[in-house]
Order: C-alpha cells, then sequence, then structure tokens
C-alpha cells in the first residue's frame, strides 16, 4: 500500500540519478501495486517462456516492461534452491540489465536509460500496452549504451586555475 515515506526515499533516488525498478504485483488485475504504480519507477511485470503475459501479472496503466517470471530458479528460504514465479523474479532480471547499463557508463541519465530500454523492448504484436508495457526486456540494448570519456589525463601536481587535458 502507499506509504509516503517510500515516496520521498524514491524521489531522492531520482534526484541523484537512481532508478528504482518495481514488481508490478500478481493479483492477475488491472491495477499495479506501490510503488510501481509512481511514475518515475520502472514497473516491471512477468512473461512466461512462450512470452506471454503471466495470468498473475499485474497490469494497466503505468506498467513499463516485461521479463521472464515463471520458473524462474532462486534462493529460497532455509538455505535451498527452486523455481519460483512472480514479478518479484521478474524484477531483478531488469535490475540487472539497468546495472549493466549503468556500469558502462555511470554518467548517463535515467532519462536516456529508460529511453533505450524501452526503445529496445520486444514487442508484442496483437496485445495492449496495458498487458506488456514496452515490451519484453531486451539486454541488447546494452550494445547501445554510450561509453564516457575513456581516459582523463591529470598532472601529478595540479596547481590553482591550472588547465588539463581529457582525450
Amino acid at each position: 500500500e502507499y506509504d509516503p515515506y517510500m515516496e520521498a526515499a524514491i524521489k531522492k533516488a531520482e534526484a541523484k540519478n537512481i532508478i528504482v525498478v518495481s514488481a508490478a504485483g500478481n493479483d492477475g488485475r488491472n491495477k499495479l501495486l506501490f510503488p510501481a504504480s509512481m511514475n518515475s519507477v520502472i514497473a516491471v511485470g512477468s512473461v512466461g517462456t512462450l512470452g506471454r503475459a503471466s495470468t498473475f501479472s499485474n497490469y494497466g496503466k503505468g506498467l513499463n516492461i516485461m521479463a521472464p517470471g515463471e520458473g524462474v530458479y532462486s534462493t529460497m528460504v532455509g538455505n535451498k534452491y527452486g523455481y519460483l514465479d512472480g514479478t518479484s523474479m521478474a524484477t531483478p532480471i531488469v535490475s540487472g540489465v539497468i546495472a549493466l547499463a549503468k556500469s558502462k557508463n555511470p554518467f548517463i541519465t535515467n532519462s536516456t536509460l529508460r529511453s533505450k530500454l524501452y526503445a529496445a523492448a520486444a514487442k508484442k504484436t496483437g496485445d495492449t500496452s496495458l498487458h506488456y508495457g514496452t515490451g519484453r526486456l531486451n539486454a541488447g540494448m546494452l550494445a547501445t549504451i554510450p561509453s564516457p570519456v575513456s581516459k582523463v589525463s591529470v598532472p601529478s601536481v595540479l596547481k590553482p586555475n591550472q588547465p588539463f587535458a581529457l582525450y
């Protein structure tokens, strides 16, 4: 449910160029759970192995992207492993791709990263964006992330007002 402190924390993160990613919910209904319902949060739904929206995955206005969320091998309570379903299984997959993009270029803005993420998403023909958002995650979007300046040359002793070169 809505939490004003969580909303404030997310807004602070966004102001610091941190992207927040959240599971859409597992009720199979046309309503995103909080905080996925916030405009600045990337709301993630679940698809199965055939690329179809999972029946349990919430959908609706504001759903941004889909990722595999059925039969995901994961850690479980009691130091065990097993297969789990849910938008909470899909969300870390999207988060991981975003982390790789940020590691490639830590200076990329949230808006540029979102644009590239959504543009590369595999579109689902014959269905509305209410069920699939911009489409299914495509990690190939990482190839479109520009590299930052490759080398900074700073003198070993820098005097006040002394210029230095960026290569």
